[in-house]
């Protein structure tokens, strides 16, 4: 049969598109996403067909705002890709943002026009909804908010861009700051706990929930304000508004402390202060008045004394919670004993409560407080021991009134009155007189100040009852004293064990020597001399640390052999490096025992099989940091056994990322295995890991090793600083200075203006150093420059880490009328000695020599005696102070670096004037400064303060030169005259001023041959008007003045200062000053090596020096670095018996252990040093010639063998080279003179003596000349000749 008829084809009559896989409408995706769409065309209905050809077209766009869907900027129609199923579109978005996509479904037929008229389409985002959560920080009142993404800052600076008026008054009603840490961060710092509404928001958010029976709150919320305006709405990134602060502990009190005096005088208000005891922000506080009762010891009721005032007074203070309350002396009855209550409710609601009696007596008292408002103290053993405390004077009265009082003559005595044992606060000679609580013994210095500090081991271990009375001198006792008592609980120190290298993690090579060395755990306590022997154990314990699938890490035994070296019970686990295996992550664990005290510590290791070099490093210690301040890291690389000579090169890296390609942030080379990261580098709030990675070139592995975590804690948040009043007259108005409004917990301020000082820099003159007082009064100087001073606050947070912070202001200050200015510093002087104890009086002083900083005398005579007179007076005010700060820095008690700063900068203004500056003024002063920067510290001077000591150091051979009336100095200095003796100065700006030819000309023969011959002749009374006078001599040869041998010993400390605590290749410091200049830098010990041919202080006239290879491989030998130090003194100060050709020049190199290199005897150091003096004249060359001289003993010698001259040159300005055999340069003073040509003589043209004098090496800090420093001279005999140039006078030569 024939077959049947085709059927008919499918009617075609509408098409559908469907997305069947792809991603839901609106969804949102992070950049990078690749969207793929798998779509299909439908029929319209059952028995429709498809197109024989069907197409798949799609198109997209970026969606713009505000534009109509048919407006918005689609692409062009595109055929999808055919797949079995259907069809296929992948779309890579290459910005954020949010995307729409249509797909329809096309009749691709010759001619057709049939297509869906209505696209399937999608909307998704290409970006984020950012969310925000917060957490609050009550010790520093501080809400921390942290976004998931970056989000845009500008335009959102303040509280009220932030916060809407609702979430403002939640956090306020007080002053908010806010703080934009990063684009991520947000720092919100409340008002004061008792102006802000954020615990009682959140204590009636969780009574609410208790009321309906609901779970209450842990977190409380708050909404940011137009967070759909943080970005563009087609952005495709969202900001959800409500932001969820976690608000911490839900149950517990927190104690309340309450500071004030404990007797209060007539003649000042009486002052408390209540605060939490952990020196938080949480808190607000309600005071009671308890009881009255009668003065005294034993007190007793004391009814009926009207306390109407006191009552008032207590509900003004809480009405608005404040936590500082003030009683003026009218408010209260004198020989009455007050009780008062002090109540701390904290956020959640719970309360604590304090009580202080205050004993309110007749007569003048010292109110005396302690800096951080505690009166408890706990210390370990072998910790020194501070109680700091400040003190409040009483106003003075009308003269010969109750309340006149000399405050100059307050006195503070610390007495131990319990009976453990506290030797450092009593001296070996008994009392007589007085018997001391605890003590037959006088008590020592450190015993009289308002602060106590006490010496490691001081206080014996158990609990002390210390005694504080204060009293003004001459005052009646008993009614006038101030007695406060602190309570010391003294701890064993706890054991620290440790294993060398660190905690890793860390790699070594297989097979290679790698030992696990213990011997550095120890107990402190084992320090104190005389330490009973001990009991101490080591306990060694190997693990294999191996991670699962889920990632979790499990510790196993290692394998026997291993194990077996781990049963050492010493402190060195040896033959480790041959053990261990490829493979396993190893954890090596020490257990450290001693006194019934236990620490570990483990280090991770892993095995390569490469030769990586065996790297080190440690975590700080303590581990957590302050960002405000430097950070070192001290690691070290060792070159594996066997590895070659390859150059081994070191990277840092770490967690969370510094950019080590940014030389900006770090003080160090970053290739080297000692690293210092600046300050403010690092973000408060993180926790970094850093790593140490060593390579040797060659090989294809590195040796690494990290530190722990490290964690960086921020300054407080900034406040602001003022005077009242607004303006005033200088050295006249008392102006107060006060900071308010900072975030950060209990905070201690140091306040002061800034002044005008040696050279016209600037110097901080603090008046108030670490307290808690917010305020301090006294009087200011004029600036030189305008009408304005600057007055700053840097606020230190107590638990911070040293963490600071620093804001300043201004205040309008009337310069005194011209001429007035010496007597208005006079009666500023005056004032200033009858305030309080030294560190007062050193800081009141410097406002009256600061004034006169930038006025000129009025003439030569009494102004600049009456002048010299007042800095003569500030000097021994300051260094008063000073050296009671160098007293009590021993023991192991490290200088307060507050004081180092205050007193060097104090002392550098009050000589800031050479010419108005006494000899013994200035000595004083050097004294001071070179004691302060020799103080034990551990860590390097400012530079500000060496830079302040430098000018104090060359402002002290100004004073010497202009003892010897070498220069008018009522005129501007003339390099070009006046300077024929010596060798020329050098102007401020380090420029060499040369003698002009003027001075060459004329009487040139007579006058230029007599300064040539010995210190003798001006014995016929016919000296020139510019000629030395008399000095003391050695066989004829002037001999250095003890003044500027104190300043060539204060250079000493100086550069000294600066280099101890670095790390190696840490920036060092360059200070040059007129007559002074100085270089100081640590050298990595494999770096020495590339600059020891050529180092040169900064200055132009400046020697500069040549040093042997063997300098830089002794280092190498003796440990990781050595300290170079370079000198240069203006040739001025050391006075010669002829003619000074150039600049004094030194070179000093201090290796790792503190020793010196040592040389062979063929080996010299070389130096160039440039002439600076007038040259001699041909008829002058016949008998003279230049020569090196070393200064030895205080004179120049040139007839040393270890010292030769090796050429000279006199064009181009003309230079000396000299060299020294063996160690003859290192530490001494060189330099060129004009000696006489050394030829054949006969008998009785030479004369024969011999001395006995003081010899100094001045790089050793020993000098012969001192009142506060160690004295040590090196006496022998010595033979010297002195040629006889002419047996008279007057002989000249001729031809």
């Amino acid at each position: 049969s024939p077959p049947p008829p085709p059927s008919p084809p499918p009617r075609v009559e509408q098409l559908q598109t469907v997305i069947y896989d792809g991603i839901e409408d609106g969804s949102i995706h992070p950049l990078g996403t690749v969207f793929t769409f798998k779509l299909r065309a439908e029929p319209s209905c059952d028995v429709c067909g498809l197109p024989v050809i069907t197409e798949m077209h799609v198109r997209t766009a970026k969606e713009v705002a505000g534009v109509a869907d048919h407006m918005q900027p689609w692409g062009s129609w595109r055929k999808a890709d055919k797949t079995r199923e259907g069809y296929v579109y992948t779309h890579y978005p290459k910005v954020n943002g949010i995307y729409r996509l249509e797909a329809k479904a096309v009749d691709g037929g010759s001619g057709a026009t049939l297509e869906d008229t209505t696209p399937v389409s999608r909307r998704y985002i290409v970006g984020a909804k950012i969310s925000a959560s917060g957490t609050f920080d009550r010790r520093l009142g501080v809400v921390n908010i942290r976004f998931t993404m970056p989000v845009p800052t500008d335009g959102r600076r303040r509280p009220e861009d932030v916060f809407d008026e609702a979430n403002l008054a939640k956090l306020g009603p007080g002053s908010l700051k806010i703080d934009w840490f990063n684009s991520t961060r947000l720092r919100v710092i409340l008002p004061p706990a008792e102006r802000s509404n954020l615990c009682k928001t959140w204590r009636d958010a969780r009574a609410a929930a208790v009321a309906a029976n609901n779970t209450p709150p842990t977190n409380l919320r708050l909404t940011l304000k137009n967070a759909e305006a943080y970005f563009a709405a087609d952005s495709g990134f969202e900001v959800l508004r409500d932001v969820d602060v976690r608000m911490g502990a839900t149950t517990g009190v927190t104690p309340v402390t309450v500071a004030g005096p404990a007797v209060v005088g007539q003649c000042q208000p009486l002052g408390l202060t209540a605060a939490p005891g952990d020196g938080g922000w949480d808190g607000t506080t309600t005071w009671r008045l308890s009881t009255t009762e009668t003065s005294g010891l034993s007190p007793k009721p004391k009814p009926g004394v009207n306390v109407d005032a006191v009552s008032a007074i207590l509900a003004a203070a809480n009405a608005d919670h404040e936590r500082v309350v003030t009683f003026p002396p009218s408010s209260t009855v004198s020989d009455t004993k007050y009780a008062f209550l002090a109540e701390l409710t904290n956020c959640q609601g719970e309360t604590s409560n304090a009580t202080i009696r205050t004993d309110r007596v007749s007569g003048v008292v010292p109110y005396v407080y302690p800096a951080a408002g505690s009166l408890d103290f706990v210390v370990a053993y072998s910790d020194p021991f501070e109680a700091a405390f400040d003190v409040l004077l009483p106003e003075r009265g009308t003269s010969g009134g109750a309340c006149d009082v000399d405050a100059s003559r307050l006195v503070y005595v610390w007495r131990n009155i319990s009976a453990g044992r506290a030797d450092c606060m009593y001296t070996d000679e008994k009392d007589t007189g007085n018997r001391y609580a605890g003590s037959e013994y006088k008590l020592a210095p450190r015993a009289t100040r308002r602060s106590l500090s006490t010496t490691p081991f001081c206080l014996a271990m158990g609990s002390h009852v210390l005694q504080l009375t204060s009293y003004f001198e001459g005052a009646v006792k008993g009614t006038s004293e101030s007695i406060t008592f602190i309570n010391v609980r003294v701890i064993k120190s706890p054991v620290r064990a440790y294993i060398a290298g660190g905690a890793g993690p860390r790699a070594v090579q297989k097979g290679s020597v790698f030992d696990l060395d213990g011997s550095s755990s120890t107990d402190p306590d084992l320090g104190k001399p005389g330490a009973p022997g001990n009991n101490q154990t080591f306990t060694w314990i190997c693990k294999e640390l191996t991670v699962n699938d889920q990632g979790v890490e499990s510790e196993s035994a290692c394998d026997d052999q291993l194990d077996k070296l781990f049963e050492s019970k010493g402190n060195f686990v040896r033959g480790v490096g041959e053990k261990i295996r490829i493979g396993p992550r190893y954890k090596f664990t020490l257990t450290y025992q001693n006194a019934g005290l236990t620490d570990s510590f483990s280090t991770i290791v892993t095995a390569v099989n490469d030769p990586v070099p065996v790297v080190n490093v440690a975590t700080p210690d303590p581990a957590t940091v302050s960002s405000t301040a430097p950070l070192r890291l001290r690691g070290s690389v060792k070159r594996a056994t066997g590895a070659g000579e390859g150059k081994i090169r070191v990277s840092w890296s770490s967690s969370p990322p510094l950019d080590f390609t940014d030389e900006s942030l770090f003080a160090t080379p970053v290739d080297s295995p000692h690293l210092t990261i600046k300050e403010n580098v690092l973000v408060p709030g993180e926790k970094y890991v850093f790593t140490l990675k060593a390579r040797q070139d060659g090989q294809s592995a590195d040796g690494f090793a990290s530190t722990g975590e490290v964690s960086v804690v921020g300054p407080p948040d900034l406040g602001v600083v003022s005077a009242t009043p607004a303006e005033g007259d200088a050295l006249d108005t008392a102006f107060t200075i006060s900071t308010e409004g900072w975030g950060g917990g209990s905070l201690r301020y140091t306040l002061g203006y800034v002044a005008s000082g040696a050279n016209g820099r600037e110097v901080d003159v603090k008046l108030l150093v670490g307290s808690t007082a917010t305020s301090v009064s006294g009087l200011l100087p004029a600036n030189v420059s305008s009408d304005f001073v600057r007055i700053f606050a840097v606020a230190e947070a107590a638990n911070a880490f040293g963490a600071s912070a620093r804001v300043e202001g201004t205040v309008r200050v009337r310069p005194t009328p011209k001429g007035d200015e010496t007597k208005a510093a006079r009666r500023a002087l005056d004032t200033a000695m009858r305030v309080g104890d030294p560190s007062m009086r050193a800081a009141a002083v410097v406002a009256a020599v600061a004034a006169l900083n930038g006025a000129p005398t009025r003439g030569e005579g009494e102004d600049v005696d009456a002048r010299r007179e007042i800095r003569a007076g500030a000097m021994i005010a300051v260094a008063d102070a000073a050296t009671r700060a160098i007293e009590d820095a021993a023991g192991g008690i490290e200088i307060d670096p507050d004081a180092l700063s205050t007193y060097v900068s104090a002392i550098a203004a009050v000589v800031a004037v050479p010419r108005e500056v006494s000899k013994s003024t200035a000595e004083l002063g050097l004294d001071a400064t070179t004691g302060l920067l020799r103080a034990r510290s551990s860590r390097p001077a400012p530079v500000e303060t060496t830079l302040n000591a430098a000018a104090t150091i060359s402002g002290a051979i100004d004073v010497h030169l202009d003892s010897l009336s070498l220069v008018d100095r009522s005129k501007p200095p003339s390099f070009g005259s006046g300077n024929a003796t010596l060798n020329s100065t050098v102007s401020p700006d380090a420029s060499v001023a040369a003698a002009s030819k003027s001075e060459r000309v004329g009487s040139r023969r007579r006058s230029r041959h007599r300064r040539l011959l010995s210190s003798a002749d001006n014995a016929d009374g016919n000296s020139t008007a510019n000629a030395t006078p008399p000095a003391t001599t050695i066989d004829g040869a002037p001999v250095i003045d003890p003044l500027v041998a104190k300043a060539l010993d204060g250079s000493v400390a100086a550069a000294f200062s600066v280099t101890r605590g670095q790390a190696p290749n840490e920036t060092g410091a360059e200070l040059a000053d007129v007559h002074v200049a100085m270089s100081a830098r640590r050298y990595h010990a494999d770096d020495l090596e590339a600059d020891a041919a050529s180092l040169r202080a900064p200055h132009v006239s400046a020697a500069t020096y040549s040093l042997p290879k063997s300098v830089a491989a002794g280092a190498t030998r003796v440990g990781t670095h050595a300290d170079v130090f370079l000198y240069r003194w203006t040739g001025t100060a050391l006075p010669s018996a002829t003619r000074v050709m150039t600049d004094a020049s030194a070179i000093d190199v201090v290796y790792a252990d503190g020793s010196r290199p040592s040389f062979k005897s063929n080996e010299e150091i070389y130096a160039s040093i440039p002439f600076t003096g007038a040259g001699l004249e041909t008829l002058e060359k016949v008998i003279y010639e230049y020569r090196c001289a070393r200064h030895s003993g205080g004179v120049w010698r040139t007839d040393e063998p270890e010292v030769r001259t090796v050429s000279v040159t006199e064009a181009d300005g003309g230079s000396v080279t000299c060299a020294g055999r063996g160690d003859a340069l290192i530490g001494y003073a060189l330099g060129a003179v004009i000696a006489p040509i050394d030829f054949t003589l006969v008998a009785d043209e030479t004369t024969k003596g011999s001395t006995a004098q003081g010899y100094w090496f001045f790089m050793a800090g020993l000098a012969v000349f001192t009142v506060l420093l160690s004295v040590c001279c090196l006496r022998s005999g010595m033979r010297r000749y002195q040629v006889k140039i002419a047996n008279k006078d007057d002989y000249e030569i001729t031809n």
